[in-house]
């Protein structure tokens, strides 16, 4: 995977998402925790709401995502 070579983990979007947060809002839960175990920073928010990550599973109310 592309972070496994160096790739940035915080980069946004044009929409101000980091590629963690992409994962969380799409339900791509396996790939959303690789991701926050190789990002610098996974509490970083998306630009348009604020939500970061964990925000993000809590509002889905999937609390075992977050353990």
């Amino acid at each position: 995977m592309f972070c496994d070579h160096g790739a940035d983990m915080t980069v946004l979007s044009e929409e101000g998402m980091t590629p963690q947060i992409f994962a969380a809002q799409l339900g791509l839960h396996e790939i959303c925790l690789y991701l926050c175990l190789r990002s610098s920073n996974i509490n970083q928010e998306y630009q348009k709401d604020g939500k970061n990550v964990f925000v993000i599973y809590m509002l889905r109310n999937d609390i075992s995502r977050m353990n």
